[in-house]
């Protein structure tokens, strides 16, 4: 799902909605989105909140624009 939502805000040149758009943008790299894969399963919203959260907080340099679910 995130994936979509990355590639569509990247076609639709809407790098404000989309970090990953954002940076494709920024450096002039080129992203291959059907070679992408899922990292984790997650079964609901929540679920993948918090995943993303701890992934953000294990992670300090990736360029996601906020702390995720687990920074306050």
């Amino acid at each position: 799902m995130r994936c979509k939502q990355h590639t569509r805000h990247f076609h639709l040149d809407q790098p404000q909605k989309s970090a990953v758009a954002h940076h494709i943008f920024d450096t002039g790299q080129s992203m291959k989105f059907n070679k992408t894969c899922r990292l984790v399963k997650v079964k609901g919203y929540v679920d993948h909140l918090v995943k993303e959260g701890i992934k953000t907080q294990l992670h300090p340099n990736n360029f996601n624009r906020d702390g995720g679910f687990m920074h306050s």
